[in-house]
């Protein structure tokens, strides 16, 4: 890897000298010396390359936001491994020519299943998920054995989850244009480049005359996004930044109302630095509330940023946590 090479990689992925150190393992001043030309060691170049190839597959690739905003580095190492694993099966299974069968994936309930054989998973924080356990109602379970076929698995989870991401395209949409009750209705199809565009356009034109029954499918004539998959992404676009507004608002005004640690009392300095703190993390819920309007903040981005507040003492009102709630799962209370 060349040092323009690592330059555009760290463009194309979004990512600082400083955030680069800290996802790396490495200081800062290193990664200095790597942009200046010195040689890049081979498991930082594997790392850089398995993040570029999950960043173009819209699949993602970064540790959870805790383990980053508390530098806990063994995590950010396991998080690095299991990301170069990941994207070692995927492309095994891509130079055998894709999946054998098409596993089918359940991402509600965490499973794959092929006929007699089932993989469980479950999501991580980070928006990926990790595979669980392996079984067969036809004979024992093998892992060795059957190690082709579970990486098919994972591999159809992937590409599930790839189809799930807002910037994936390019995408049809299709509508009636009205109801069906007493008439034919007719279907407009409509392209857009990513799913993000269609839903967009669905957001805003729920419920008029001429655009019932949505729905949003692949090039191929997969289907994508259902009816009452985008009704609830459209309640989430909607109430999600309003409800984390709120929240950010009130953990900011009230950043001063934390429970002290233990029995000690703390210092002015200490106070300021946890009201600091707390702020901080109001912060990034804002940063969430933005980010929520275009479908690309998930319910466990919001658990990470409330279980870092009440890691600093501080418990908002549950009902505002309870409106966050429902915003992002897609739920009218």
């Amino acid at each position: 890897m060349t040092r323009d090479q690592f330059s555009q990689y760290l463009q194309r992925l979004g990512l600082s000298p400083s955030e680069t150190a800290q996802l790396l393992s490495v200081s800062p001043r290193t990664v200095r010396r790597w942009l200046d030309g010195e040689e890049i060691p081979g498991p930082a170049q594997q790392a850089i390359r398995a993040w570029v190839k999950l960043h173009e597959r819209h699949l993602p690739w970064r540790p959870d936001s805790v383990s980053v905003a508390t530098d806990d580095q063994d995590q950010i190492t396991r998080h690095r491994s299991h990301t170069i694993d990941f994207n070692d099966v995927i492309e095994r299974v891509e130079a055998r020519g894709g999946a054998k069968a098409p596993w089918v994936v359940d991402w509600d309930s965490g499973r794959a299943s092929l006929e007699t054989m089932e993989l469980s998973f479950y999501k991580l924080q980070s928006g990926g998920f990790s595979v669980g356990t392996y079984r067969r109602t036809d004979s024992a379970p093998d892992a060795e054995r059957d190690r082709e076929m579970i990486e098919d698995a994972v591999y159809c989870i992937a590409k599930a989850l790839e189809k799930k991401s807002p910037e994936y395209g390019p995408v049809t949409l299709v509508v009636q244009d009205g109801t069906s009750k007493g008439r034919i209705a007719r279907q407009q199809l409509h392209e857009f480049q990513t799913a993000n565009a269609a839903i967009e356009n669905i957001c805003k034109s729920w419920g008029s005359p001429g655009f019932q029954e949505p729905f949003i499918m692949t090039k191929d004539g997969d289907l994508l996004w259902d009816r009452h998959e985008l009704k609830r992404e459209c309640v989430r676009r909607s109430s999600g930044p309003r409800a984390l507004t709120a929240l950010a608002e009130y953990v900011r005004s009230h950043a001063h109302l934390f429970v002290q640690d233990g029995a000690r009392s703390f210092g002015p300095a200490e106070r300021t630095r946890r009201e600091g703190h707390i702020k901080a993390i109001a912060d990034k819920i804002d940063e969430l509330a933005k980010r929520t309007g275009s479908g690309s903040v998930q319910y466990q981005q919001f658990e990470e940023a409330l279980g870092a507040l009440h890691a600093a003492g501080f418990f908002p009102m549950g009902n505002l946590v309870s409106d966050v709630a429902f915003a992002l799962e897609g739920v009218t209370p």
